[in-house]
């Protein structure tokens, strides 16, 4: 597994455990529902952007506006940014 698949796993998994969107992926044991979300956020993060910018930006691409101003993106963020010092950059 390459540097930017290992990240994306990563990123896969995070999103799965807090379902920022509230797809219910957990409970349906959707492992892959944030797949694509991922792999841009991946993307947007090796661009240069903070997770606090990247997160809801991609987001809005699959959600929309409203939905993602409702959602509650703080602990996704928390994890991503631990991601970041763990590894000394970007997540």
């Amino acid at each position: 597994m390459n540097e930017s698949s290992d990240l994306i796993a990563r990123l896969t998994q995070i999103l799965f455990q807090h379902d920022p969107m509230g797809t219910c992926c957990r409970e349906n044991d959707a492992f892959d529902e944030y797949d694509r979300i991922a792999r841009d956020l991946a993307e947007r993060l090796d661009d240069g952007d903070t997770p606090d910018v990247a997160l809801p930006a991609v987001l809005r691409k699959g959600f929309g506006d409203e939905l993602v101003q409702r959602a509650d993106l703080t602990g996704v963020i928390e994890a991503l940014e631990h991601i970041g010092r763990r590894t000394g950059g970007s997540p």
